[in-house]
């Protein structure tokens, strides 16, 4: 699974969790997630084309947001009915889970 293995590389190498915490993450994606196999290939993102799998996914799953730090991703600001934000911008779009927290 291309993207998961993605997470978990980053969990690693740019987050620099130790592999024990790194697998409960990957487990918990298990636990909370649908997982979907894209049913169409997607190539808008030259740069990277491995991102093309989240806009591949995210159509497969009939997602309307993906939330995503990816610079390309970012950029393309949309796919389709799909748009692309970023985490900070959670927070606004979930404002009453922030005011719980807080």
């Amino acid at each position: 699974m291309p993207l998961i293995d993605e997470v978990k590389e980053k969990l690693l190498n740019k987050f620099r969790l130790p592999v024990e915490l790194a697998d409960e993450f990957i487990s918990e994606i298990f636990d909370t997630t649908n997982l979907v196999k894209p049913t169409e290939d997607i190539s808008v993102l030259q740069r990277d084309p491995d991102d093309n799998k989240v806009l591949e996914c995210a159509l497969a799953a009939g997602a309307l947001i993906v939330i995503s730090a990816d610079k390309d991703l970012l950029q393309l600001r949309g796919f389709r009915d799909i748009v692309v934000y970023h985490p900070n911008n959670l927070k606004y779009l979930f404002p009453q889970d922030f005011t719980r927290a807080i």
